[in-house]
């Protein structure tokens, strides 16, 4: 599932998305990268640097251009965040499955491919007056994380795209993104069947989820019990909703997720958390040896 906004302050920003937050060491490695064909134009390559990354975020670029805003402040960018299905997150994070990390991550990269393709755009003037240009260029940072605010298993992908983008006349100027929120249903959907299709193609049953919005799907064998013990944040959200009587969309869970947002909950030790989930997993008839039962075949979790 995808939400999108925008990202006020550089500096900010970059310390936060730069913070990976993995349970075990080995998963930091990594878990940042520059993408798009217009990062790759700036030389932005490998693990994301935080003070490369401000810079970027406000509008210094490496090749020396400055993009000044002809109105106010630079604007940094959009965070475009692509969240699993939980059941995803539970037997990854959980059950050990490393392959769904992979998955994900694959998934994550082939629809940001198809929104850059699709959805970048600049701004040019012509003899009508400034018109949209598809650029296919974004400057983007990927930052992988695995748990939400409230501590539960939860893989996300932050794609931070930079206010900036290449025209066809060589110039670098601001990213048109208007087509980031006219297009977020479409970008939803084909996040939602990149994703189910690797998940499937490692051997485990997925069935439509209860509301289907957009395609969305769970792994068969990950109770609904399961998924609800790990999924507090999302009955937040629900509530808060639900009390108002508004109507259940991107945007609305976005204005509900922000308005029950509470501090972070205080970071625990990878092992503390990790032992935690396997508590409440064991609690809930799921232990690490039962969470991966939705194959059709193949290996253990974690195998």
């Amino acid at each position: 599932m995808i939400s999108i906004g925008s990202v006020r302050s550089p500096g900010d920003a970059a310390s936060y998305y730069a913070r990976d937050n993995y349970y075990t060491a080995d998963q930091a490695e990594g878990a940042s990268a520059w993408a798009g064909e217009g990062a790759a134009e700036l030389g932005l390559s490998g693990q994301v640097d935080a003070e490369q990354f401000a810079k970027v975020l406000a509008g210094e670029l490496p090749n020396g251009v400055i993009l000044n805003a002809k109105r106010g402040e630079h604007r940094a960018g959009w965070d475009v965040t692509m969240s699993v299905p939980k059941s995803v997150s539970i037997l990854a994070l959980v059950g050990g499955d490393q392959r769904l990390v992979v998955a994900v991550r694959q998934a994550a990269a082939a629809t940001l491919a198809w929104a850059e393709a699709n959805i970048a755009e600049g701004r040019v003037w012509n003899s009508k007056g400034q018109m949209p240009e598809t650029t296919g260029r974004f400057v983007a940072a990927t930052f992988l994380h695995d748990v939400n605010r409230v501590g539960e298993p939860q893989l996300h992908v932050h794609n931070v795209i930079a206010n900036v983008t290449r025209t066809a006349d060589g110039k670098w100027r601001a990213l048109h993104a208007d087509q980031l929120y006219e297009r977020q249903h479409v970008m939803d959907a084909v996040f939602l069947s990149m994703l189910r299709g690797r998940v499937e193609t490692l051997g485990f049953v997925t069935i439509p989820r209860h509301d289907g919005r957009n395609g969305a799907f769970e792994i068969a064998g990950v109770s609904r019990e399961v998924v609800e013990a790990f999924s507090v944040r999302s009955a937040q959200i629900d509530a808060y909703i639900k009390e108002r009587g508004l109507e259940n969309t991107p945007r609305t869970r976005q204005y509900a997720a922000l308005a029950t947002r509470d501090p972070k909950s205080p970071d625990l030790a990878p092992e503390q958390r990790a032992e935690g989930w396997q508590r409440l997993a064991a609690e809930k008839g799921a232990g690490s040896g039962s969470v991966g039962e939705g194959r059709t075949g193949g290996g253990r979790a974690g195998a």
